[in-house]
């Protein structure tokens, strides 16, 4: 298991977990606000929120369109490659978030 914490400069933290232990694949983010709580699941696509009110009843499903996401990144680079309009991503924040990935790698083998 390897875990990493990322601390932004908004002050926001977040907190990265890996594990070959697991059954199955899991591709989750949670988001935490006072009140509530999101489940992300990226890789079947939904959207839970769970209220911190203890009650189980009060869960809700968010709806959301199921896509293909490297599809859509795709689309999204050769449209604006060939309309010369700005991508959703930039080249240096992808740069930047590949080194960072590399980065919490390189630490979970040390």
């Amino acid at each position: 298991i390897a875990n990493a914490r990322l601390e932004f400069s908004s002050g926001c933290t977040a907190t990265l977990t890996a594990s070959r232990v697991h059954q199955g694949k899991v591709r989750k983010l949670r988001v935490f606000e006072p009140d509530s709580y999101y489940s992300i699941d990226y890789r079947n696509q939904e959207v839970k929120v769970f209220p911190l009110n203890g009650r189980q009843t009060d869960i809700k499903t968010i709806k959301i369109k199921k896509e293909e996401p490297l599809k859509l990144e795709l689309q999204n680079f050769f449209k604006c490659t060939k309309d010369g309009k700005i991508r959703k991503v930039s080249g240096n924040e992808g740069l930047r978030a590949l080194k960072l990935a590399y980065r919490v790698l390189n630490e979970a083998d040390t």
